[in-house]
């Protein structure tokens, strides 16, 4: 094997063993986000993070985050929650609240005025 396949390998091992090390565990990828630093991420932060934490309290739930680049607005975690992030992944957040309001450019919430910054 090349390195690129025993990193990948190693990668795929760390995450299993994440996922095991609670309760209640899952990986973002398993809600649908793109993880290319351009595409919104925000709805499936928000499910991953809406479904584990029903077991929160029940020995903890954690969100694995693997490598990429993961666009997203504001999310909320809840107490006894984990969020590990691979050495790899990277969460940027977003400075557009069209991210957080809807599928919308910012232009149309402030032009219809359904949003206002006062």
């Amino acid at each position: 094997m090349n390195e690129t396949k025993n990193g990948d390998l190693l990668d795929l091992v760390l995450i299993v063993t994440l996922l095991n090390c609670r309760k209640h565990s899952a990986v973002l990828t398993d809600f649908g986000p793109v993880g290319d630093g351009k595409t919104s991420n925000t709805k499936a932060f928000n499910a991953a993070i809406q479904n584990l934490s029903r077991y929160a309290s029940d020995g903890r739930a954690q969100l694995t985050v693997p490598p990429g680049k993961w666009l997203t607005g504001s999310f909320n975690l809840t107490s006894h929650f984990t969020l590990f992030l691979h050495k790899d992944a990277v969460i940027l957040g977003s400075q557009f609240l069209a991210l957080n309001l809807g599928p919308y450019p910012p232009s149309y919430y402030f032009k219809k005025r359904k949003f206002n910054l006062n």
